[in-house]
């Protein structure tokens, strides 16, 4: 099921990427960005050269280019960058975009977005406040990972799947809501948020992975809906006190947890 996840989001990035040719991988440059032009003549940034300034707003076009996406690592451990702004037009952000931008405290989506690479903001320690357009789709692995300063999230109506350690050490993180399309929630995506307190699992999930909430200290009470039909290994161990999981009568999560020392079972209130 993960293989299937990450080859639908590459597949995804490779449509909206353009599928960069031979002829196109030149790198150009235009005032302070550098671009390529992808095979669908539009551009992707690769590099922004005042990489020291407090504030970036991305250009909808580069010589009279659209640009559609920011490119790999572009801003990652630019230490002084607090406020970055995204124009519409751009689709998606690449592999590790602003990884490690430790003072980077709020970003500008266009509602023109559809797929966030891997890694985009992992260790983005000041980032208190996202706000995702309901169009995002896909969102790669662990891309808020140890954003600490962040304390709540909606994610978008358009996800199904929320990836491995989405949320891995987001130590702040206290509610997190998910949209009601969602019907995979893959390995270790919120472990050791040690302050979640409220996370809703829709109708149609089918699937937790593993360890998918270890660590989470603060967890008390948990609903699994009787969609899923498959939960990998212990998905609450390390959760200090066992955890209430209500489940529905003849459910495969009333069977799966009964076995499970982490937690206990419980069921809905008629």
């Amino acid at each position: 099921m993960k293989k299937l996840s990450a080859i639908v989001l590459a597949a995804v990035m490779l449509v909206l990427a353009g599928m960069v040719n031979a002829d196109s991988s030149q790198v150009k440059t235009s005032g302070i960005f550098d671009y390529i032009i992808l095979e669908d003549g539009t551009a992707e940034i690769q590099y922004v050269h005042r990489r020291h300034d407090s504030s970036v707003e991305f250009p909808a076009e580069l010589d009279g280019i659209p640009v559609t996406g920011i490119g790999n690592r572009v801003f990652e451990n630019a230490s002084d960058l607090t406020t970055v702004v995204i124009p519409e037009g751009v689709t998606y952000l690449a592999e590790g975009a602003f990884e490690y931008c430790g003072e980077l405290r709020r970003i500008t989506f266009p509602e023109s977005l559809v797929s966030i690479g891997d890694g985009a903001f992992e260790g983005c320690i000041s980032l208190a406040e996202i706000d995702l357009p309901d169009g995002v789709a896909d969102i790669g692995e662990h891309v808020f990972s140890a954003c600490l300063s962040l304390t709540a999230m909606t994610l978008p109506a358009s996800l199904t799947v929320v990836s491995d350690q989405l949320f891995c050490g987001c130590e702040l993180l206290e509610r997190i809501v998910l949209p009601d399309g969602v019907t995979e929630i893959e390995d270790c995506a919120f472990e050791n948020c040690k302050s979640l307190t409220e996370v809703n699992i829709p109708d149609g999930v089918t699937t937790i992975g593993a360890w998918a909430f270890e660590g989470c200290v603060s967890l008390k009470e948990i609903t699994i809906p009787a969609s899923v039909t498959e939960i990998g290994a212990v998905p609450f161990t390390r959760c200090v006190r066992p955890v209430t999981v209500i489940v529905a009568p003849g459910s495969y999560a009333e069977k799966y947890f009964r076995e499970d020392n982490w937690c206990v079972c419980a069921y809905p209130e008629e």
